[in-house]
């Protein structure tokens, strides 16, 4: 009987403790308790010393240079590897050019070597007059000039191109009124006017008058 007790009693308090125990608490204590153990054995300089040390001898061996060049050359040359390699390649190349970033960034590379770059721009000036001054640069491009241009279907379609420019550009408003204003300027410029009645006024009924010798008399000179 009293065996019989001892034993209820023992089985009352485990269940009690069970009931009592916090299964969350108690993996976050072993967790922390995991955490503070690896990050004092981590921080060691004993074991950082030993780990370095570990990892120098196995990347200097030569076993492992000899894995890891068997590994590239036939990882290389395996389809699963260069066929998602190449996807990749392909995806990155065409989202570089395709970004915005990318593209700005390329445009202002551009600018800041081509432009603003004063050797840059020095060493272009340099060359181009060297070409521009090159006799034989000068005969190549008269001749590219002249076996382009003489040729009877391009010589048809430029005059076509620039008959066609200036009737459309004889039409415009932009046209009426610039030759508007550049007449009316010729017309009220005293100079103009001045040399105008003399020419159509005055010396026609200076000649009439002196029975056609005035025109002689001043065309004389030139004729001299």
């Amino acid at each position: 009987m009293a065996c019989a007790s001892l034993a209820l009693l023992g089985c009352s308090t485990m269940a009690r403790d069970l009931l009592q125990f916090n299964q969350q608490a108690f993996f976050k204590r072993v967790n922390q308790g995991v955490e503070r153990g690896a990050t004092e054995v981590f921080d060691n300089k004993i074991v950082e010393k030993e780990w370095a040390g570990w990892l120098e001898r196995a990347f200097a061996h030569t076993q492992t240079h000899n894995s890891l060049l068997y590994l590239l050359v036939n990882g290389i040359q395996d389809n699963r590897f260069v066929q998602p390699v190449t996807k990749y390649g392909l995806d990155l190349v065409e989202t570089a050019f395709t970004s915005k970033a990318v593209e700005q960034a390329s445009g202002q590379m551009i600018y800041d070597v081509l432009c603003k770059e004063p050797r840059v721009v020095r060493a272009a000036y340099e060359l181009c007059c060297w070409y521009v001054q090159d006799q034989r640069a000068i005969d190549l491009a008269s001749q590219i000039m002249c076996n382009v241009h003489l040729r009877s279907d391009v010589c048809d379609i430029m005059s076509w191109q620039v008959a066609c420019g200036s009737f459309d550009g004889v039409q415009t408003d932009e046209f009426r009124v610039a030759t508007y204003n550049g007449g009316l300027n010729a017309i009220l410029n005293p100079a103009v006017g001045q040399s105008a009645k003399h020419a159509y006024v005055f010396r026609p009924l200076a000649n009439t008058m002196t029975l056609g010798l005035y025109n002689s008399v001043i065309n004389q000179p030139s004729a001299q």
